[in-house]
């Protein structure tokens, strides 16, 4: 984006020879806010990443919270360099010291870095926040593991494909050397970057509606901070990915129709997708954390089903003999045996040795 909006002011010359900083340089309005936005946007991821290696350090698992959670710390770190190779290649490009063609080139970093640091915040949100908040539910968790991390696989190949060709496309377009066979890859890496933004979305509606439902079925969830961190990722997540989509569809299918109306107009919707991508990106990743580091979210388990024990029928105290107490006969019980002989009949509720009026007895 940021080289679409260079290209549209004007800035920056064909070549580098120039060793000051040209007097034009942030001259213009547009310049100056794009430089504040990325100026403003790394205080905040570096502010971000600080917060996640607190937290991190503060862990009392160590080894499991980096195991599960490691895709966070290197999405806010590729985020953060994205940001500074758009601020140093912006100012070399204002200053008039590099040209559009290498600032084109050195960009394939900030693409790669960008896109890499999106793609980790949806797989974790997808694979193991998701699988967290779905913990009570044994099957369902599972399911929704294999089927996001299938899912979070097919992103990633989109992104790589994607990715690819754009890096082709640069190097190429350096080297001047783009043959026949090389024509047809804008076309391609539009469609590829097309099809990774809408299955963003769709993976982001799943993980929202996989999220909806934890919420409704766990009241553990919907206390404290947790909820409203829950509802904030839901938010943030699907407005990242849709304006992501929407981006894309200015930039590759209606930018000649707005560029015909009015530049200016265009440079300022790009300036507001600018702020706003960051924006929904430190949004979510701070969700995210929060999720992540909530006490709430510990290892529940579906409690297993309680195994009544049947009791035993009560029987008067004077007949039932404890298992941990000797059994003391009575009087009657001795002459009961000495008149018959053979062992002893087994002694119900209703037997008649405790009656000394009894016929058997006498």
């Amino acid at each position: 984006m940021l080289d679409e909006m260079a290209l549209n002011r004007g800035g920056g010359s064909s070549s580098s020879q120039t060793a000051s900083c040209s007097r034009a340089a942030f001259r213009t309005h547009e310049a100056q806010v794009v430089i504040a936005f990325h100026a403003l946007f790394f205080l905040v991821f570096s502010a971000l990443f600080c917060i996640a290696s607190f937290k991190l350090i503060r862990s009392t698992r160590k080894e499991t919270a980096v195991r599960q959670w490691f895709p966070l710390g290197f999405s806010i770190a590729f985020m953060i360099l994205a940001v500074i190779i758009n601020i140093v290649l912006f100012t070399l490009l204002q200053c008039d010291i590099s040209s559009i063609r290498v600032y084109g080139v050195v960009s394939i970093l900030a693409e790669w870095f960008g896109g890499l640091a999106t793609f980790l915040l949806i797989a974790l949100i997808m694979i193991t926040i998701c699988t967290r908040l779905l913990q009570g539910n044994k099957k369902i968790s599972k399911m929704v593991t294999i089927v996001h991390t299938s899912y979070v696989g097919l992103l990633a190949i989109l992104l790589l494909c994607n990715l690819a060709i754009y890096t082709r496309i640069m190097d190429a377009s350096d080297r001047k050397s783009l043959g026949p066979s090389d024509w047809a890859l804008p076309g391609h890496k539009k469609r590829f970057a097309m099809a990774y933004n809408v299955c963003a979305v769709i993976g982001m509606v799943m993980a929202a509606a996989n999220m909806l439902f934890a919420l409704a079925h766990g009241w553990h969830l919907r206390k404290g901070i947790l909820f409203g961190a829950v509802v904030l990722l839901m938010v943030s997540s699907l407005g990242l990915t849709i304006l992501d989509l929407a981006t894309h569809i200015i930039l590759h299918y209606l930018q000649d129709q707005y560029l015909r109306k009015d530049v200016a107009a265009y440079n300022r919707s790009l300036e507001a997708q600018l702020f706003l991508s960051y924006f929904f990106y430190a949004s979510t990743f701070l969700a995210a954390l929060v999720v992540a580091s909530s006490h709430q979210l510990a290892d529940i388990v579906s409690p297993a089903p309680v195994k009544h024990l049947q009791q035993e029928p009560k029987y008067n105290d004077t007949l039932l003999q404890s298992p941990y107490q000797l059994y003391q006969p009575g009087p009657y019980q001795y002459q009961y045996q000495y008149q018959i002989q053979g062992p002893a009949p087994v002694q119900h509720r209703y037997s008649s040795y405790s009656n000394p009026s009894s016929p058997h007895l006498r």
